[in-house]
C-alpha cells in the first residue's frame, strides 16, 4: 500500500494559479509513488462563490493613511497576538484532522513563503502543529515562492515551525529564492534546492494537448490584474492612474487589432482582477470577456484556447508556458522575472517601467517570432519531476 502525503496549500483560493498548483502537486506526487491528501493552508475545506471585494473609494484609502501611522512591528505584533488567540489552535486542529492518516507532509507551491506581515509564516507554523498532533514529524517545502524582505520577527516564526520535525528538503522555484531562503532558514541551507514551480505539468494535470508549433496565432489572451494588486495599493476609482491603465490597454487592444489579432481579457479567478477587466472591456467593445473561472480547469481550459499571451500573473504566464503557449510576461514582482529567466525569455519580459502600450506591442511581436523552446520545456519539467520524485523518496523511507 502507497504511503499517504498531506499536500499543503492554498488548495480554494479564489486566485485559480494555486489551485492548478496544488492539483498538478498531486499529480506528480501520485506518480513518485505516493497518495496525496490535499489539505488547506487556510482551513477551507470547498470552494466559496462569495468573496469579499475591496473598495475602491476613499474610505479605504483613508483607512490605509491611518494604519501606516502605527509601526510595521507594532502592527505585525497585534496581529501575532490576535491570532495566537484564536485562528491558531483552530487552523492546527483542522490540518491535524485532514493529515491523520498521512504519513508525512508537503508545504507545496505558490508565493508561501513570504512575509506578508507575518501572514503566511504565522499559517505554516499553525499548519505544522497541527502535523505534529497528527503524529506527522516528516516534512518537505516544495516549489514555494519566497518574498524577498523578511523581518527578524517572520523568520523567526519560521524557524519555530520546523521545531521538532524533520525538513527533509526546502524547495523552491528559482535560483535567487534558493539563496534567500538559506538566509531565512539558516540550520536547513544545505537542503535548500530550487526546481521550476510545478504548474509546469497543468496540460497533462487536465488531459489537455500542448500546442502545435503550427498553431494559429491570431487570437491572444491579455490576462488581467486589478491595479490595487499590481501597484500594492488601494486606490479609489477616480485616480488618474486607473484612467491611465484603462486607456492604455485599449490601445494595445486596438493596435493588435491594427496587427490582424483578435483580443479576449481573462483573469486567473480573482474576482478585483476580473471587475478590472470588465471595466476594460467596457472602453473597447471589440474585446471578448471570458467568464471569470471559477476552477482551475476552466482556467486551464481558456488559456488553452489562446493563440498567444500577455499576463502579469505568474501563474497566467506557467499556464502558457505548460500548454506551449507563447506568452509575454508583464513583470510586476520579482517572480515573474524568475520564471522568465528559467524559461530563457528574461530579455523577452518587460519590466514594470517598461509596460507602455507600443512597448506592450513591440515585445509581443518578438514573442511570436521566438516562437516557443522545445528543448527548454521538457528539460524543466524533468528537472520538477527528478525533485518531486526524490522528495517522495526522503519522506516515505
Amino acid at each position: 500500500m502507497s504511503s499517504k502525503v498531506a499536500v499543503i496549500g492554498e488548495v480554494f483560493s479564489p486566485n485559480l494559479g494555486d489551485g492548478v498548483i496544488a492539483d498538478c502537486m498531486g499529480l506528480l506526487v501520485e506518480r513518485a509513488g505516493a497518495e496525496p491528501v490535499h489539505v488547506d493552508l487556510s482551513g477551507k475545506s470547498e470552494w466559496s462563490d462569495s468573496y469579499t471585494i475591496r473598495t475602491a473609494g476613499m474610505a479605504p484609502v483613508v483607512r490605509r493613511a491611518a494604519r501606516a501611522m502605527i509601526p510595521t512591528s507594532v502592527r505585525a505584533s497585534m496581529r501575532e497576538r490576535e491570532w495566537l488567540r484564536g485562528t491558531h489552535n483552530d487552523l492546527a486542529a483542522r490540518v491535524a484532522s485532514a493529515s491523520r492518516e498521512c504519513d508525512a507532509a508537503i508545504i507545496g507551491g505558490g508565493q508561501l513563503l513570504i512575509d506578508n506581515m507575518l501572514r503566511f509564516p504565522m499559517k505554516i507554523r499553525s499548519a505544522c502543529a497541527g502535523l505534529r498532533d497528527s503524529g506527522i514529524t516528516k516534512v518537505a517545502i516544495l516549489g514555494c515562492g519566497v518574498g524577498h524582505q523578511w523581518s527578524g520577527r517572520a523568520k523567526s516564526i519560521l524557524n519555530e515551525a520546523f521545531e521538532s520535525m524533520d525538513l527533509v528538503w526546502v524547495g523552491v522555484r528559482d535560483p535567487k529564492s534558493c539563496d534567500v531562503i538559506r538566509g531565512v532558514l539558516p540550520n536547513h541551507s544545505d537542503r535548500a534546492h530550487w526546481s521550476t514551480d510545478v504548474a509546469v505539468w497543468s496540460d497533462e494535470a487536465y488531459k489537455l494537448a500542448p500546442a502545435d508549433p503550427d498553431s494559429d496565432r491570431t487570437l491572444v489572451g491579455i490576462g488581467i490584474i486589478d491595479p490595487r494588486n499590481a501597484l500594492g495599493k488601494i486606490v479609489s476609482d477616480d485616480d488618474p492612474r486607473i484612467t491611465k491603465l484603462i486607456d492604455g490597454w485599449v490601445r494595445v487592444i486596438r493596435g493588435l487589432e491594427a496587427r490582424g489579432h483578435k483580443v479576449a481579457l481573462f483573469s486567473n479567478g480573482d474576482p478585483e482582477d476580473h471587475g478590472f477587466a470588465e471595466r476594460i472591456a467596457g472602453s473597447c467593445a471589440s474585446a471578448e470577456l471570458k467568464a471569470r473561472p471559477e476552477r482551475p480547469d476552466q482556467l486551464v481550459g481558456q488559456i488553452a484556447g489562446f493563440g498567444s499571451v500577455i499576463a502579469h500573473r505568474l501563474h497566467a504566464n506557467i499556464i502558457a508556458y505548460a500548454l506551449r503557449v507563447p506568452s509575454l510576461p508583464l513583470v510586476w514582482d520579482k517572480k515573474v522575472e524568475g520564471f522568465a529567466k528559467i524559461t530563457d525569455r528574461a530579455d523577452l519580459c518587460l519590466q514594470r517601467e517598461n509596460q507602455s502600450p507600443d512597448e506592450i506591442l513591440a515585445a509581443h511581436s518578438r514573442v511570436l517570432e521566438r516562437g516557443f523552446s522545445i528543448d527548454n520545456w521538457t528539460s524543466n519539467r524533468e528537472h520538477t519531476t527528478s525533485h518531486v520524485r526524490e522528495v517522495i523518496d526522503l519522506l516515505t523511507t
